[in-house]
């Protein structure tokens, strides 16, 4: 038996574009500094081989991150592209990990909304050999909520949404505008000849909520349920793999968004994802708890 272990955290290493002091976060580049630290001296139980951040939009505090734990996580990529606007930021996505990266590609969200318009949300993918094995991982992050009137004046690529959307655009929530992008990631994603499709990240989705909201592709005959919306998307039962200490009861603020979806089933490993406590404590650090992915493999 062997483990593989990917942390994915939310760094909140917002830029100007972002207001930083509603979210009551402290200075970036102390905060990467305690985030890199923490890394390096998490428990055993959740040290990562691989590393997925989100929000690594400040690129000096990125770096500070990278510097930290460079010795023992050599290969460290992030998404510095240009922004898709003359003002904008790229995705915020970021990997680390102690395994040559390979075959890279980011795929951006067609539909995306208000301040996140001003952002290339999507997809980072890339693939590692383990064990014999070609693992794709996928670090994402979904459509934020919504805020103000204006949000969805900011939709980008809206010819393409509006060829799919029943509902008017100005209508839209943010939950249907991840919709969308889960939609999209699903045909991202056929067709890959992996061995295992891990699918990770911020996800901005209460998996507990039973709230029920529109499909924008067909209209007013369908209605989601929140809970159920990553198994709707992917026409499939998905397991967000919940362990024990992520129950409603003994949620403890934030509230999880964060999950690890499998994308392709096999019996040769088993998959558990949970949040990691009081590790990574707001407001020193991050506005998330991270969360570590652990495969299990039957090398039998």
């Amino acid at each position: 038996m062997s483990n593989l272990r990917i942390l994915s955290l939310n760094t909140a290493l917002l830029s100007f574009l972002f207001d930083m002091v509603e979210y009551g976060l402290g200075d970036n580049n102390a905060r990467a500094k305690l985030i890199g630290d923490k890394i390096l001296n998490l428990p055993l139980e959740y040290q990562p081989d691989i590393i997925l951040l989100q929000e690594t939009f400040d690129g000096a505090a990125a770096r500070i991150i990278k510097q930290i734990i460079k010795d023992v996580y050599p290969h460290f990529i992030r998404d510095n592209r240009s922004a898709s606007f003359f003002v904008g930021v790229a995705s915020g996505l970021s990997i680390a990990s102690k395994y040559p990266i390979q075959d890279l590609t980011i795929e951006d969200y067609k539909c995306v909304a208000g301040i996140d318009a001003m952002t290339r949300k999507g997809i980072m993918s890339f693939y590692i050999k383990y064990n014999n094995l070609c693992i794709k991982i996928c670090n994402t992050h979904l459509q934020a909520g919504v805020k103000q009137r204006w949000y969805y004046s900011l939709l980008m690529n809206i010819k393409g949404v509006k060829a799919d959307s029943k509902i008017p655009l100005n209508k839209l929530t943010s939950d249907q505008v991840r919709v969308f992008q889960l939609a999209q990631a699903e045909h991202y994603l056929q067709n890959k000849n992996y061995d295992i499709i891990l699918f990770i990240g911020d996800f901005n989705n209460d998996a507990y909520s039973d709230l029920q909201f529109e499909d924008p592709r067909v209209g007013h005959d369908n209605l989601i349920t929140k809970n159920k919306l990553f198994s709707y998307i992917w026409n499939k039962t998905v397991d967000t793999y919940d362990g024990p200490n992520n129950e409603p009861s003994e949620w403890v603020k934030p509230k999880r968004i964060d999950y690890a979806l499998q994308i392709q089933n096999n019996t040769n490993y088993q998959i558990t994802s949970n949040i990691i406590p009081d590790q990574f404590t707001y407001p020193n650090m991050t506005d998330h708890k991270g969360i570590v992915c652990n495969i299990n493999f039957n090398l039998v």
